[in-house]
């Protein structure tokens, strides 16, 4: 039995020394951010609420895209999901104080143009 505790120790440990830190934004405060493949190219972006701007960043090269601007949209927890159900994912922010949910639907085509429904 000690043998497998220490096995299992030793695989833990190099598991752990195995994940390798990646900047991908950095220069203002994060409040959230979620992976998936906006961009549907098989990538795992992210979408952030970062100094006061909900932002993707497209994988692999991390471009920035300005989704919303407005402000005030400060979220500090954020999903994704296909909320209208034609294929694609949504992104959804929070906030608590005052208390707000925004959903940004993904547009077909273009992710530049990123329309804002409430």
């Amino acid at each position: 039995m000690v043998i497998a505790l220490i096995f299992v120790s030793i695989q833990l440990q190099t598991a752990l020394a195995e994940w390798k830190r990646h900047v991908i934004f950095e220069g203002v405060s994060n409040q959230t951010a979620i992976a998936g493949d906006y961009t549907k190219d098989g990538l795992p972006d992210v979408i952030t609420s970062a100094g006061g701007k909900v932002r993707l960043l497209v994988a692999p090269d991390w471009n920035e895209i300005i989704l919303d601007e407005t402000e005030g949209y400060r979220f500090i927890h954020s999903e994704t999901w296909d909320i209208d159900g034609d294929g694609d994912l949504d992104y959804i922010g929070a906030r608590y104080q005052p208390g707000l949910i925004v959903w940004l639907e993904q547009p077909t085509g273009s992710m530049i143009n990123f329309p804002q429904c409430r």
